[in-house]
């Protein structure tokens, strides 16, 4: 007790020599880690959001500007392949148009632009594992290897509910989840790092049309246990794919996003903006509003 005692204290001094927002893990998206404070040690971050609203996109953003910052992480992908997942970012780095690239093959420059980007890559703390339907213990195994080399200080997958395993006889879905993000929330504490898991949402909220599409807590699939656990919760909103072109005070809406933190147990909730190019490889801060061709590591 003595020593959690002093590292209270000692916290409290550190916030009040700063602007008293200290921040652990910045995510590199000012207006997220102004809400939120970042990322913080032991907590279990949801980022939830329907599908092609870009919660793959967000999460990857977030995960290379963590990298960028010399913080080790590991990206396990449940769903896209590492290749795609590399390719998303090679686009992004480069401005190359992600469709031309599938269909045609890449020029000369593009091609340099290529190489150029896969040598910045090399030099991140970035620790991509694709395997489909991989257990939380599986996980858990791989997350506390890196961890011991010290390269784990943060943590990412793509998405909760992809998660395999064994299932209990009689055991529904719903209890499935629970028992996973319990366990991830487990993993962050036994780590001492933070965790940001993906989820899906229900169909429910497909079909409603109020309020501009704007996520609310029991939009997430299998909510309950998510809802209760999780330190925070987050929902990805694009209202241009919604048919809202501009907000209240007329500006328009074109290319930006919108972070709903809805729910942060030590700390603010409220809304975070940002910016995205055109295929959604680039995401930048809401406040450059220059849009980027490429993303610059």
């Amino acid at each position: 007790m003595e020593v959690l005692a002093v590292e209270a204290v000692e916290w409290q001094r550190l916030r009040r020599s700063g602007d008293g927002r200290v921040i652990q893990i910045a995510s590199g998206l000012e207006e997220f880690d102004y809400v939120t404070g970042g990322f913080h040690k032991g907590e279990l971050t949801i980022l939830g959001g329907r599908p092609s609203d870009g919660k793959t996109a967000v999460a990857l953003q977030m995960a290379l500007n963590i990298a960028r910052q010399g913080h080790p992480v590991c990206f396990f992908s449940l769903e896209m392949s590492s290749l795609q997942i590399l390719n998303r970012v090679l686009t992004g780095m480069t401005g190359i148009n992600p469709d031309c690239l599938r269909v045609e093959l890449p020029t000369d420059r593009e091609m340099a632009e290529l190489e150029r980007a896969v040598g910045l890559l090399k030099g991140l703390p970035f620790y991509l594992d694709y395997t489909a339907g991989s257990s939380l213990d599986a996980i858990r195994t791989k997350a506390m290897m890196q961890r011991r080399k010290g390269k784990c200080a943060m943590i990412v997958i793509d998405y909760l509910h992809l998660l395999g395993g064994a299932v209990g006889k009689g055991e529904t879905t719903e209890q499935v989840v629970s028992r996973h993000v319990q366990g991830l929330k487990r993993l962050a504490l036994q780590l001492d790092c933070p965790i940001l898991a993906l989820s899906q949402m229900n169909r429910a909220c497909e079909t409603r049309t109020e309020r501009g599409g704007i996520p609310v807590m029991s939009d997430l699939r299998d909510s309950g246990t998510i809802e209760q656990i999780a330190d925070c919760v987050t929902f990805v909103h694009r209202p241009e794919r919604h048919g809202i072109l501009e907000d209240e005070k007329g500006n328009s809406l074109k290319g930006v996003g919108r972070l709903y933190v809805l729910k942060n147990r030590n700390g603010a909730t409220g809304l975070a903006r940002f910016r995205y190019n055109e295929s959604f490889t680039i995401i930048t801060n809401y406040r450059q509003k220059d849009r980027q061709t490429r993303l610059d590591l």
